[in-house]
């Protein structure tokens, strides 16, 4: 397939995502109360919140993570108002909507920028995909925790 194919194809889908992604907004007519499950306002695990913070990756299935492309740390940050996640991945930019209930904690479909950068491909890989197994979240001692669906811890984050 001719490089330009890819391009358009490649576009095509990255559209499609943020076209997904923007219809699954939820709208409020009211303020949420965090009265009840579901409601994007319950947050709160134990001492912290998940939301407005911006969280610096730790570590990652047991292992200390390195920073990414110019020393800048690998992050996820919660955005309440429009249901978004957003970070930077070591190389690229990414977003997604999430949607919360209790502890369980579902992403999206990450979209990302498409950076080329051979020397953290293998590091965003695996950040990436921790985020795509992430079924729950915890926060203990201003620490993020995300773990999958057998509840292992799969990523730790740091407050920023």
């Amino acid at each position: 397939m001719k490089a330009s194919m890819k391009a358009v194809i490649r576009s095509v889908v990255i559209i499609g995502m943020l076209m997904s992604a923007t219809a699954c907004v939820v709208q409020r007519d009211t303020e949420p109360t965090g009265e009840k499950e579901g409601d994007i306002s319950l947050m709160t695990r134990e001492s912290g919140n998940l939301v407005g913070i911006t969280w610096y990756l730790a570590t990652l299935n047991g292992n200390k993570v390195s920073k990414g492309q110019g020393g800048k740390p690998l992050s996820l940050l919660f955005n309440d108002e429009k249901n978004k996640a957003s970070g930077f991945a070591g190389c690229n930019q990414f977003f997604s909507i999430f949607s919360i209930e209790q502890e369980k904690l579902t992403l999206g479909a990450l979209a990302m920028t498409r950076k080329h950068c051979t020397k953290y491909s293998l590091l965003e890989r695996q950040f990436t995909k921790a985020l795509n197994e992430t079924r729950y979240f915890d926060i203990k001692e201003n620490q993020l925790h995300l773990s999958d669906q057998q509840q292992n811890v799969i990523a730790i984050f740091i407050q920023g």
